[in-house]
């Protein structure tokens, strides 16, 4: 699946930025997807939540500030080549 996802999925290339965000829930995964992404000479960004500070978010933050995007996240999501589709729902 990790061949699948960074070759065909994101088009991973020698020296493309790639961010891999998920949830520990998908670490199995971002693990094989981070030796794929090294093999094709790009540099990976592992980027994990943890669920309980995702729960923490949704308790304690403010109302309206749900819908902003932190600094470091956009800067990232930016400057990123590929992006592998990694979704833990339902996991």
């Amino acid at each position: 699946m990790a061949d699948v996802l960074v070759g065909f999925c994101a088009g991973v290339r020698e020296g493309d930025l790639v961010t891999l965000e998920s949830s520990t829930l998908a670490a199995p995964l971002l693990r094989e997807l981070y030796g794929r992404v090294l093999e094709a000479g790009a540099q990976p960004l592992p980027r994990m939540a943890l669920e309980p500070l995702t729960e923490n978010l949704f308790m304690y933050v403010r109302r309206g500030r749900l819908g902003t995007t932190a600094r470091p996240n956009r800067c990232a999501t930016a400057t990123s080549s590929a992006r592998p589709p990694v979704s833990s729902a339902g996991c």
